[in-house]
């Protein structure tokens, strides 16, 4: 049996920036009007199902699937709504799954390890029958097609094929200077675009490595309260 101390162990902390707002990308207007959709939608009676229930998040490795999720589940809360994003699964039970049924959404990033496990699957199935009949939503999150998932539950892997897919991509150049600049405003500094290109020309170009590059700015900005500058990238990072 889960605990509720277990389950704030095991729900991801959200990124102050994970929100729709600093997503570029078709992705995070398609997931947001999901998100919407489940906080708009009438409560039926139960079972009734008036909004989609499952939804499947796909892409490569480093597209923002993680911030999707957490964006949902932020997007949720602000509402008063019951809304917890789940990672790194594989070292506890399927039990934590038992007690999140009557939420209004439940994320569940990086699925795949899972669905080689009867037990994990069973549990998941459990899950998403208990959420569609209160009206409420799973997102799953993985590297791969639905198709390609390698779920060992027939019943399972045919409700993650019918799911409602959006797809993540990789982002130009000129996009990841527009996700840093967004996400430098949500954090009350300003980017300019010359600093921005200056970072992603010497920088490696993973967005994971381009976001700890702003966090390791941003703390040292508001530690010397200086300014993003060339002189002071270049100072702060040795680039």
């Amino acid at each position: 049996m889960s605990s509720p101390t277990n389950q704030l162990v095991l729900n991801i902390r959200l990124r102050d920036d994970a929100r729709f707002a600093s997503f570029c990308g078709d992705a995070g207007e398609q997931l947001g009007g999901v998100v919407d959709a489940v906080l708009t939608a009438p409560r039926l009676s139960p079972g009734v199902g008036a909004i989609a229930t499952l939804v499947f998040v796909s892409g490569d490795t480093e597209t923002g699937k993680s911030h999707l999720l957490q964006a949902a589940v932020r997007r949720v809360r602000e509402q008063s709504g019951q809304a917890v994003c789940l990672g790194d699964l594989g070292a506890h039970s399927p039990d934590v799954l038992e007690s999140l049924g009557h939420s209004d959404l439940v994320c569940i990033d990086d699925v795949e390890p899972l669905l080689r496990d009867i037990a994990w699957c069973t549990a998941i199935m459990y899950l998403y029958s208990r959420l569609q009949e209160h009206d409420g939503v799973l997102i799953v999150s993985a590297a791969v097609a639905a198709g390609q998932l390698p779920c060992v539950l027939p019943d399972l892997q045919s409700r993650l094929r019918g799911a409602v897919v959006v797809a993540t991509r990789q982002l130009m150049d000129s996009e990841k200077a527009e996700v840093l600049r967004l996400r430098a405003e949500l954090r009350g500094l300003t980017l300019p675009p010359e600093v921005a290109s200056y970072i992603l020309t010497r920088s490696f170009r993973g967005m994971v490595h381009l976001i700890r590059t702003l966090d390791q700015l941003d703390e040292q900005s508001l530690k010397e309260q200086k300014r993003l500058t060339i002189p002071f990238v270049k100072q702060s990072l040795g680039i």
